[in-house]
């Protein structure tokens, strides 16, 4: 599921009490960051894992106090976000696709290609190289940041891929 929560409240989080929620919405609907504010941000929760209690006497959600110890599905979630902003799926597979093709037209090596696909190929290697740069902060994440959506803890972001 995905929650907003008040990025103030995420900072002070000490472990200690339970972090209110903002909204929480399934994983079927697209979210932006930003839907509920510049104050607030956006994470994802595993499902099954239990992480949201329910308060019915304050008609609040919660995230419970060890919800940062399973901290890889948000990290993941957040390395995809980012990743898919720069660099969509749709245009992962159609530059993988005409990579392909211009190996099967001009051969494996790219200097030798026409002078447009060589161009065309800086763009591409462009948007994989960030899809790299993410996956690996993705990957050498050893704990949860208290705001694991802030910008300072991620490779700085690419204008989309083009």
């Amino acid at each position: 599921m995905q929650a907003f929560i008040k990025r103030a409240d995420l900072l002070a989080d000490d472990g200690s009490a339970m972090v209110p929620i903002l909204a929480l919405y399934g994983n079927g609907m697209v979210m932006a960051i930003d839907a509920h504010g510049s104050m607030a941000t956006l994470i994802f929760l595993q499902d099954d894992l239990g992480l949201v209690f329910h308060d019915r006497d304050k008609s609040m959600d919660f995230l419970i106090t060890s919800w940062r110890d399973n901290y890889k599905p948000v990290i993941n979630w957040e390395s995809n976000r980012r990743i898919v902003k720069a660099f969509p799926e749709y245009k992962q597979r159609n530059y993988t696709a005409r990579y392909q093709d211009n190996i099967t037209k001009y051969g494996t090596d790219p200097s030798q290609w026409p002078q447009a696909e060589k161009d065309w190929t800086v763009e591409y290697d462009r948007g994989w190289q960030y899809v790299s740069d993410v996956r690996s902060t993705s990957n050498a994440f050893t704990a949860l940041p208290a705001d694991p959506t802030a910008d300072e803890h991620w490779p700085p972001a690419i204008t989309p891929v083009q």
